[in-house]
């Protein structure tokens, strides 16, 4: 799933609130004998949402619960656990009340008529679950953002340790190579990120070094790092008059590490 789909995705589950609260006043007030209501209000209310009578509420939510616990898994997983304790029953819970009522209690019609805990008792527990996919809508943007980077920090971590292996069995060039592609990619992250257009066609390690450092995206110090690290970069891909040597290239490797893992 790309980017654009999960958004999608988030916008539709938040879209059904309308409809999962519908199809649940609908239940909750025909079926839940522990309603302490005027029968006029009750008929009432089961006409207000009559619309939604042919729904399925069990059918609709698990499906609706799945999704979201899913997607808050990724992009707000401090609220996961709190998503899924409104829903889950404690196994250890000794009595059905109205404080330990949860919305899995509802969908199997579970009630105590002497002390009110019944399917109308979970509907706040539902708003909550609605609420924190609101948040997570709300996040979504800066989240992506973040996850993002976290993935493509993992990739060329793992970049990185192939480029290690290589060093390792003698293929130098082979091993600045890669080196100089994830560099070049991370610069290019960090250029696109405080929003600079460089100015070259086909930037390399050193036209990004240059703008972000006249940018002042990196100071003096990092600027000259990079630069040493590009140079031996150059010296695995273009120079055939002189080999880099192992401790160049396990400078760039370690380098390039240290660049990608603190910018």
């Amino acid at each position: 799933m790309n980017r654009e789909e999960l958004i999608r995705l988030v916008d539709g589950l938040v879209d059904q609130e309308e409809e999962l609260k519908g199809t649940f006043k609908f239940h909750c007030y025909y079926y839940d004998p522990s309603l302490v209501m005027d029968e006029v209000v009750r008929r009432d209310n089961i006409a207000k949402y009559e619309q939604y009578k042919n729904n399925d509420f069990a059918e609709m939510y698990q499906r609706w619960y799945s999704k979201c616990l899913s997607v808050i898994k990724i992009v707000l997983p401090s609220r996961a656990e709190e998503f899924e304790r409104l829903y889950t029953t404690k196994a250890s819970r000794a009595e059905l009340t109205v404080t330990n009522y949860t919305i899995f209690d509802a969908l199997t019609r579970r009630s105590k008529k002497s002390n009110h805990a019944g399917p109308s008792k979970a509907f706040p527990l539902l708003v909550t679950q609605i609420n924190i996919m609101k948040s997570v809508r709300d996040l979504l943007e800066s989240r992506l953002n973040e996850i993002g980077g976290l993935l493509e920090f993992d990739i060329f971590e793992k970049e990185i340790d192939a480029a290690r292996h290589l060093l390792q069995k003698g293929y130098l060039r082979s091993a600045g190579a890669i080196c100089g592609v994830i560099l070049e990619k991370h610069l290019s992250n960090m250029a696109k990120a405080a929003g600079i257009t460089c100015k070259a066609k086909n930037p390399t390690i050193n036209d990004l070094n240059s703008e972000l450092y006249q940018n002042n995206v990196l100071d003096s110090a990092k600027y000259k790092f990079i630069l040493y690290l590009a140079d031996i970069r150059n010296k695995c891909d273009h120079s055939k008059d002189e080999e880099p040597s192992k401790k160049e290239v396990s400078d760039l490797i370690d380098g390039t590490k240290s660049v990608v893992a603190t910018y």
